[in-house]
């Protein structure tokens, strides 16, 4: 039986007819549900992809994370040694001293820890972290520009080509540096979850200190890191504020 739209079809011919009138139709629906299909199969392959990179990021940060305590002892010593020469310098301006001209003489600039700066670079790359690639990102720029620095100073005769002053700016920016490194030790180790995301000043201070380079006897540095600390205070601040 055949006639209206949705009356029963008992033979072939019926049927081939109502499936000619609705072809288009029938045809339309099939091509969106083909694209339906589609798309959510390219979601799904996109998100595990996606899926898939995250957790290769994630885990090559944590083998990065298991190599670098060793790279943080080298930056460090980097860091001490070049905290030392820069305090005989100091001296001899001051003073011209012989035993710091001796020591100046003796002295051999210690080499690039480059592992650290390696490894720092690798995680720059896969971390989520933005805040703690912009701490890592930061520590491999003061290395870079004190290395530069030091070429002029350590090029130089032993007093004469630098005023306390620009000594002084590189020392502190050799104290920021091994503060870097020391404020990374507990993540490295496992002892903290989550990384530093910004230098701990007193681990300046710090810095210094382990160089013999006290408050009472270089007190104008120490406030010079003081007031450091103060503007980042005031600028953090200031952001909050707007």
């Amino acid at each position: 039986m055949c006639g209206g739209i949705w009356h029963w079809c008992w033979g072939f011919d019926c049927l081939a007819s109502w499936l000619n009138n609705w072809q288009t139709m029938i045809t339309g629906l099939a091509a969106v549900a083909a694209a339906y299909f589609s798309i959510r199969a390219s979601h799904n392959q996109q998100r595990s992809s996606e899926n898939q990179e995250a957790y290769r990021r994630k885990a090559k940060v944590e083998s990065l994370r298991i190599r670098l305590p060793l790279s943080l002892s080298d930056l460090i010593e980097y860091s001490n040694e070049i905290i030392k020469y820069l305090k005989y310098k100091i001296d001899y301006l001051e003073n011209s001293n012989n035993s710091e001209l001796e020591n100046l003489n003796n002295f051999s600039k210690p080499p690039l820890p480059e592992s650290a700066i390696l490894i720092f670079a690798d995680i720059v790359e896969n971390t989520e972290n933005q805040a703690f690639a912009t701490y890592l990102a930061n520590t491999v720029r003061e290395i870079q520009i004190l290395n530069s620095r030091l070429k002029g100073v350590l090029s130089g005769d032993s007093g004469t080509i630098f005023m306390s002053k620009d000594i002084e700016a590189y020392v502190i920016q050799a104290a920021q540096i091994h503060a870097y490194a020391a404020g990374l030790f507990e993540f490295a180790r496992g002892t903290a979850i989550h990384p530093p995301t910004k230098i701990d000043w007193g681990l300046v201070h710090s810095a210094l200190n382990l160089n013999d380079m006290w408050n009472s006897d270089y007190h104008e540095i120490h406030d010079w890191i003081g007031r450091m600390e103060e503007r980042e205070k005031a600028a953090l601040q200031s952001r909050i504020v707007h």
